[in-house]
């Protein structure tokens, strides 16, 4: 079972009942090309997409060797190097004062204080590298009141609503949708199993 994320850059998420929380390193990755045109001048914003590139490959490789987590070699690589990006971003873009900082430094400030949650995905692989899944399940919602303007009725978007969650998580749990639609209009739906 995949544990979703959410792609809320400077809220951490709950995600189990055991309160592991994560960040969506998807989110990241976007956000290391600030609107500072400075950011990516001392090349450290390209490390750290490079860095979060081989901890995602490096997690597929261990979880097709049947793991759950990467060793502690691997884990303290990707802890070390993180630790020297922050540093070096934070030396290249020094504090401003007391007024707003730069996106660049706001950026590798939030890496800093939430680096546990940023290197989740290589702890427990249960937890999803990116976002991608929540995004596109709330990417029909949206489509549908930009070409509709909504819903006529709140009893409609709560049926909506129950349909298109019921597909994804059939499709997430490895489903036909279209058999299990049929099954369910037939009163016999799938559900999925309870876990321990």
């Amino acid at each position: 079972m995949i544990r979703q994320v959410f792609d809320v850059p400077e809220v951490v998420v709950e995600v189990t009942a055991h309160e592991l929380h994560a960040l969506a390193c998807g989110t990241i990755t976007r956000a290391q090309a600030p609107a500072d045109p400075a950011a990516g001048a001392d090349g450290w914003a390209r490390a750290l997409v490079n860095l979060l590139g081989d901890g995602y490959r490096w997690v597929a490789a261990w979880q097709e060797k049947g793991h759950d987590r990467l060793p502690d070699f691997k884990r303290d690589d990707l802890s070390r190097r993180l630790d020297d990006l922050v540093e070096r971003a934070l030396a290249a873009h020094p504090p401003r004062g007391a007024g707003k900082q730069s996106p660049a430094r706001n950026l590798a400030l939030r890496l800093r204080q939430r680096k546990d949650e940023v290197l989740r995905f290589a702890t427990d692989f249960n937890v999803a590298y990116s976002n991608n899944i929540a995004e596109r399940a709330i990417r029909m919602i949206k489509t549908k009141t930009k070409v509709s303007g909504g819903f006529r009725t709140l009893k409609g978007a709560q049926v909506f609503l129950a349909i298109r969650g019921y597909i994804s998580t059939v499709r997430k749990n490895g489903q036909n949708a279209a058999r299990a639609l049929h099954d369910a209009l037939l009163g016999n739906p799938w559900t999925p199993a309870l876990m321990a």
